[in-house]
């Protein structure tokens, strides 16, 4: 076994679950600033609500960027890996 492809392919594989998880933690966080803030808004007073929902779908925004771009990183890096390993096996096996 190619144990540069292996690795590449572990560290794509590594990048998208990286991305998949980014974004379900953004949406996950997103909708729950969302409701809480509704919540806030109609039992108490609603400027906290307005801030507490805003502050939440900012942080969920966020995730779901940061997760992308953290998934497409280590996907791009796990490739290079990958491709790189399988070069590096190809010429010491010449």
């Amino acid at each position: 076994i190619n144990l540069g492809l292996f690795w590449g392919y572990f560290a794509a594989g590594f990048g998208l679950f990286g991305a998949d998880f980014g974004v379900i933690f953004g949406v996950f966080s997103g909708c729950f600033g969302a409701v809480s803030g509704l919540v806030l808004k109609e039992f108490f007073w609603s400027f906290w609500g307005d801030f507490w929902g805003i502050f939440w779908w900012f942080w969920g925004c966020f995730g779901v960027i940061l997760g992308l771009f953290l998934g497409c990183f280590q996907v791009i890096f796990g490739l290079f890996l990958g491709w790189f390993g399988v070069i590096f096996g190809v010429i010491f096996r010449l």
